[in-house]
C-alpha cells in the first residue's frame, strides 16, 4: 500500500487552539488508559543502557502522549528524567497534566519545556535520548532523515514508535470506532475543561477529527523498512539501526519502531565538539 502525503484535520493552522488542545489531551488520556506503548520500553530501555542517558527528550509530545507513565516500565538503573517538548507548547494546565500519572506510575521527574522545540533543529542546550511517539508520519522523508541526523550529531539515541500500520484494515478501524471511542471516554479525561465537552458533544468535532486524522495517520505511517532507508547512511557506519513491529498492548494493531544507538565512538565525537 503506497505512503500518501496527507494532511491531518488537527495539524492545520485554522484548527482553533482549544479543539486542537482538546484532540491531544484525549490521545494522551488513550495512551495511558491501554498503556498500548507499554510494550516499546524494552527497546527505549535498551536504547537508554547502550548510551547511559538518562534523560530522555520527548519531541512533538502534545499533551504528554505516554509519559510519564511510561517512565516507570523501563528497566533501567538510576533515575530517569524525561522531558516533554513541543513546537506549540500546551497553556500551563496542559503541559502539568502531561507530566501527571499515577500513584504507582508516575515518573520521578517529568517537566514540559514551556519554549517551543523544532524537532529539525534541536537546540544545543537540550540533549538527552530522543523520543518520538506517533509523530514521526508527520514528516516527509527528507524531513525525517534531518530530524534523525539531529540526534545523530549529538551522539544520542533516539527511538520512534508508531501506534498506526499503512493498512487497509487498521485504517478502517480507526476511521469508524475511533469516534465511539471518543464519546465513550472523554467524561474522564482530565483536566476538566467545558471546551473539551463543547468540541466532544456538542459540536462533534473531536470524535469526527479523531477517526478521520486516525485514517489518514494510518496511511502516512513509515513501513520498517522504509524507516530503515531513511535512516541509512546516517552517521557514517557508526550508528546502529533496528527497526520491526511490536504487539500494541490491549489492541488488535502492532507498533512499528526504528532505533537508532550509537557507539561509543560516535558518542566521544559528539562530546568533543
Amino acid at each position: 500500500m503506497k505512503r500518501r502525503r496527507l494532511i491531518e484535520l488537527h495539524d492545520s493552522p485554522i484548527c482553533p487552539g482549544s479543539l486542537r488542545a482538546a484532540f491531544q489531551e484525549f490521545l494522551a488520556f488513550f495512551a495511558h488508559a491501554t498503556g498500548v506503548f507499554d510494550p516499546a520500553a524494552p527497546v527505549l530501555s535498551s536504547v537508554l543502557r547502550g548510551t547511559g542517558a538518562r534523560t530522555i527528550v520527548d519531541l512533538c509530545s502534545g499533551a504528554g502522549g505516554p509519559w510519564p507513565a511510561l517512565a516507570g516500565k523501563l528497566a533501567v538503573p538510576g533515575h530517569v528524567r524525561v522531558l516533554l517538548t513541543d513546537m506549540r507548547p500546551p497553556r500551563p494546565a496542559g503541559a502539568r497534566a502531561g507530566c501527571r500519572g499515577s500513584a504507582e506510575s508516575a515518573a520521578p521527574d517529568c517537566s514540559y519545556n514551556h519554549e517551543p522545540v523544532d524537532a529539525l533543529a534541536l537546540p544545543a542546550d537540550i540533549s538527552g535520548a530522543f523520543t518520538l511517539f506517533s509523530s514521526f508520519h508527520h514528516f516527509d522523508k527528507d524531513a525525517a532523515a534531518r530530524l534523525l541526523d539531529g540526534a545523530v550529531r549529538k551522539g544520542a539515541g533516539i527511538c520512534v514508535f508508531e501506534a498506526t500500520s499503512r493498512n487497509p484494515a487498521t485504517a478502517l478501524l480507526l476511521l469508524f470506532l475511533a469516534p465511539f471511542a471518543v464519546l465513550a471516554m472523554t467524561p474522564w479525561v482530565k483536566p476538566f475543561r467545558w471546551s473539551r465537552l463543547f468540541w466532544t458533544y456538542c459540536v462533534p468535532a473531536v470524535p469526527l477529527m479523531m477517526g478521520f486524522d486516525g485514517m489518514v495517520s494510518c496511511l502516512r505511517t513509515y513501513t520498517p523498512e522504509e524507516m530503515l532507508g531513511i535512516s541509512s547512511g546516517l552517521g557514517g557506519g557508526t550508528y546502529t539501526w533496528e527497526a520491526g513491529r511490536i504487539p500494541a498492548r490491549g489492541l488488535p494493531a502492532s507498533i512499528t519502531y526504528l532505533a537508532g544507538l550509537p557507539s561509543k565512538q560516535a558518542q566521544a565525537q559528539a562530546g568533543a565538539v
